[in-house]
């Protein structure tokens, strides 16, 4: 990997050297493992600091444990940050905040932590100081600064960093919102967000267009308004523009995430407020890792974001709210569960750590459909089979692993028979489908610790059953899997070889899932 020299150089040779870098770059970052997640259960995980930076340095821990390269951004200000997510992107690496004058303390114990060697500066003097750069090197990382003279220049500096794929995101430079949208999308595609202005072209944005073969320009926001920070009102100084827009910030960011849909994991949803930037610039770097989308969501969010969860709630598994709650209060947080579909909402806030064994399965699957080993409609009706399955409820994974117990001798059939007699005859704890829900073990305990006391099993009954069910947690998604897969092969729908092959691919993805 080439090492980049120590202090600055002008954006105009941003591109080449960087570019000499990137091969490597992904390797060079170890990522946050996924957590298991409970089929069925809602997980609401909540990402925050005392602040926007300290906001940022949570981000950071949540989603990396070591990674070479960090994106630094002014803390209170977006013109020069808000195109840095696909930068960070194409180096696997966090976006952290700073004051401008010198290098937050927080952010400085974040890079040592992180073990990064190269500093990537987003922005001019003005917003970043040429002191906070000389504090990163003075502990012994490389900086290099991109920027240009304003906004418009800055973000083509960071344009030529993330290089191009002949596809663009144009966006007003006076706006955070429709950037932010569309930050992990624009991500994971290799896509530069270019700021423009809202009644012209600046020089350096038709120099940028001039000099790149673009093929595709997705234009962000609305062309109807007056305001500077309306939109762009012209689509033809763009190649094949595609406008994205609607009635207020949040319609935009549904619009964003919905034409781009079925390039996005909705197994996990990023959430952030519509009325600050500095969370979702930050969680758009982490949201772009997995692929997820970042929706916002306030108090006062418009009946079509509502809408928009509730469309996407059969699919979300895991919901990770960024910022405290001052940026998003509890009630908001319970509202978007509730619009989820979530039978236990919970707003911890201790930070998430990974998409969870759900969206790593449908990645695999994904990948065998763009193999061709299976089709898109055998992937859809085994997601279909498992959601069915899931409905059953722990019930059935006590039943299974009782069963595994009787099959080796551990207990009698008749010791199980009355095991499923008394949870049948004990109070229901709310959940839908009747039975113990996860989560809800010392109520089942207390019905096993009353048919130890009475005779009716032994404490090492007991106890070999607790085990079961814990290892059984652990692998309880991907068997429900197999179950349903099982029984698509039986009705013809996929065959044996695709259900072996779907099997490879799950064991290989989950692999270093850990539970939690």
């Amino acid at each position: 990997m080439l090492k980049i020299k120590k202090g600055f150089i002008c954006f105009v040779s941003v591109a080449t050297i960087l570019g000499t870098m990137a091969t490597s770059a992904f390797a060079a970052s170890t990522l946050v493992p996924p957590n298991a997640v409970t089929p069925g259960v809602l997980s609401t995980t909540r990402i925050a600091g005392t602040d926007r930076v300290k906001t940022s340095v949570a981000v950071a821990d949540a989603g990396w444990t070591q990674s070479d390269y960090a994106v630094i951004a002014y803390a209170w200000d977006f013109p020069d940050a808000v195109s840095a997510t696909p930068l960070a992107y194409k180096y696997s690496a966090p976006i952290l905040l700073t004051d401008t004058a010198n290098l937050s303390p927080n952010t400085s114990a974040e890079l040592t932590k992180l073990q990064v060697k190269h500093v990537l500066i987003v922005g001019g003097t003005g917003a970043v100081s040429d002191n906070v750069a000389s504090q990163i090197t003075a502990a012994g990382m490389d900086v290099q600064r991109l920027s240009g003279a304003d906004r418009y220049a800055t973000s083509v500096a960071i344009a030529n960093a993330v290089g191009n794929t002949g596809s663009i995101v144009v966006t007003n430079g006076y706006n955070p919102y429709e950037a932010l949208s569309i930050s992990p999308i624009a991500a994971k595609m290799g896509m530069p967000i270019i700021l423009t202005a809202r009644d012209s072209v600046p020089s350096e944005i038709s120099s940028y267009l001039s000099q790149n073969t673009i093929t595709q320009t997705y234009i962000l926001g609305k062309a109807d308004g007056t305001t500077p920070d309306d939109g762009v009102a012209d689509n033809s100084a763009f190649p094949n523009p595609t406008r994205i827009t609607g009635a207020n910030i949040y319609e935009r960011n549904v619009n964003i995430n919905k034409l781009f849909s079925s390039d996005l994991n909705f197994s996990k949803v990023y959430l952030a407020t519509g009325k600050a930037f500095a969370d979702a610039l930050a969680g758009s770097a982490l949201a772009a890792t997995s692929g997820s989308p970042l929706i916002f969501v306030d108090s006062d969010m418009p009946q079509v974001a509502k809408d928009f969860l509730s469309s996407e709630a059969s699919s979300v598994t895991s919901a990770c709210v960024l910022g405290g709650t001052g940026a998003i209060s509890d009630s908001t947080v319970q509202t978007v569960e509730s619009l989820l579909g979530s039978s236990t909402p919970t707003t911890p806030t201790t930070p998430v750590t990974g998409t969870g064994n759900r969206g790593a399965i449908k990645t695999a699957m994904d990948g065998l459909v763009t193999a061709g080993t299976i089709t898109q409609a055998q992937e859809d009706a085994i997601q279909n089979a498992v959601k069915s399955a899931r409905q059953g409820g722990t019930q059935g994974g006590i039943k299974t692993v009782m069963d595994g117990l009787v099959a080796v001798g551990t207990l009698t059939q008749a010791q199980e028979d009355s095991i499923q007699s008394a949870l049948a005859a004990a109070p229901q704890d709310g959940s839908a489908n009747g039975g113990y829900k996860r989560g809800n073990n010392s109520g089942f305990k207390t019905v096993m610790d009353g048919l130890v006391t009475a005779g009716t099993i032994t404490q090492a009954q007991e106890d070999a059953i607790q085990s079961g069910l814990k290892s059984g947690q652990q692998n309880e998604f991907q068997s429900g899997y197999k179950t349903a897969m099982d029984g698509l092969v039986s009705a013809g729908t996929i065959t044996q070889a695709q259900e072996d092959a779907i099997e490879s691919a799950i064991t290989s993805t989950t692999s270093t899932v850990a539970p939690n």
